[in-house]
């Protein structure tokens, strides 16, 4: 090959060529790799809550647990009560079912406990068993439905408690539920628009919550998972999905 005045061989060319190859590939090896800490924290830090409760018949206390939520997410939490004594508790004593929407930063989580007038005297322990996931937002058109975890199932009943809140911008109607494929019935026992009676109970204006009590017509099995889906009166689904414990 000529190039002006200078011939150069073929095969200086060549030899030319091959060493630009290796010389990229030994680039390319001298990087050395790289390894970092990688680790995933539980958001949820439990900071305060009563080291004791004591009421008298007939009385209703609430009570703050103080948590800290270090993430950047929302969180739903649900607080699960249980006496040591479970005959006791089912005949006489009812805690608050709230499911939680916790936001990033520190805040009071309030329940509350209420005894029935003719309970007996009894010294139990209390345990409370705190459920986090976070607080998915499902979306139907422009409703908007935060469905929580399904919580104190009921298998013999199949009973289980529902909360939800509407956090869209319109009026949401509830007008079925299904569990897994089958209809199944539900009943609205608690609203936080205390003024929400009769026929329009089922229906949940911007920012109200509900806790729905669905009855699914036979037993729940323990350790087997349900989907309850909330169908609202314009055919959206919102879903959630819990499993009973065994």
């Amino acid at each position: 090959m000529r190039i002006g005045q200078h011939v150069i061989s073929f095969w200086f060319i060549l030899i030319l060529s091959f060493s630009a190859i290796g010389l990229g590939v030994l680039a390319y090896y001298v990087w050395p790799r790289v390894t970092i800490p990688f680790e995933v924290n539980e958001p949820i830090e439990i900071l305060s809550y009563p080291s004791q409760l004591s009421l008298f018949p007939g009385e209703k206390k609430e009570f703050n647990v103080t948590i800290q939520n270090h993430a950047s997410l929302n969180y739903s939490v649900t607080l699960d009560f249980h006496l040591s004594n479970a005959t006791y508790q089912t005949k006489y004593v009812t805690f608050s079912n709230e499911n939680y929407t916790v936001n990033p930063g520190k805040q009071n989580l309030t329940a509350w406990v209420e005894v029935k007038p003719d309970a007996t005297q009894i010294d139990t322990l209390l345990a409370i068993d705190f459920e986090r996931a976070q607080a998915f937002t499902f979306t139907g058109g422009s409703e908007q439905l935060a469905v929580g975890n399904p919580w104190g199932w009921n298998l013999a009943a199949g009973t289980v408690y529902v909360n939800v809140t509407n956090n869209g911008g319109s009026t949401v109607t509830l007008s079925a539920v299904r569990v897994g494929a089958n209809p199944a019935t539900f009943e609205v026992n608690y609203h936080s628009d205390s003024g929400t009676t009769g026929p329009t109970v089922n229906t949940l204006s911007p920012g109200e919550k509900a806790g729905l009590l669905v009855t699914r017509g036979s037993a729940f099995n323990a350790g087997v998972p349900y989907t309850i889906t909330l169908v609202t009166s314009t055919n959206k689904e919102f879903p959630t999905t819990g499993t009973p414990p065994e």
